[in-house]
């Protein structure tokens, strides 16, 4: 009887476990974002972005621009898009740029970049309202 009873509350146990864990996925709206990063108007290759929402208690998404400078971005493993509202962008190239004398490695047009739109920059803010395939950022 006491076997039972044991079984059954471990039963319950897990089952309470299973429900609090199978809340919502997705506790802000995302919208997905595929586009074009330039630089001037210049299509800008191979760059680390980073989206930062302005509500700090959202999560980053990230991407990464191919040759041509087109990116999707990623909020999570299984959610593509950048969580709605204001969002701070900021970009890197490969390597660690805060370490002495990476960023006089990159080309002056990528150097211009960091200095005014890398980590340690107030960045550039964006306004994502909603899906959009063809969001063209334009870093001036």
């Amino acid at each position: 009887m006491k076997y039972y009873l044991f079984l059954t509350l471990i039963v319950c146990v897990s089952l309470l476990v299973f429900q609090v864990g199978c809340g919502p996925k997705q506790a802000y709206k995302v919208v997905p974002i595929k586009g074009t990063l330039t630089w001037q108007g210049t299509p800008v290759p191979h760059c680390q972005m980073e989206f930062m929402p302005e509500d700090t208690s959202g999560r980053i998404s990230v991407a990464v621009t191919d040759s041509e400078g087109r990116f999707e971005a990623q909020y999570t493993h299984d959610i593509k898009g950048i969580q709605k509202g204001k969002t701070v962008l900021r970009v890197s190239f490969a390597g660690d740029l805060t370490e002495p004398g990476v960023v006089e490695t990159l080309d002056g047009d990528m150097q211009a970049i960091v200095k005014k739109y890398g980590k340690d920059t107030p960045g550039l803010t964006l306004d994502i309202t909603k899906r959009d395939n063809n969001f063209l950022i334009d870093m001036q």
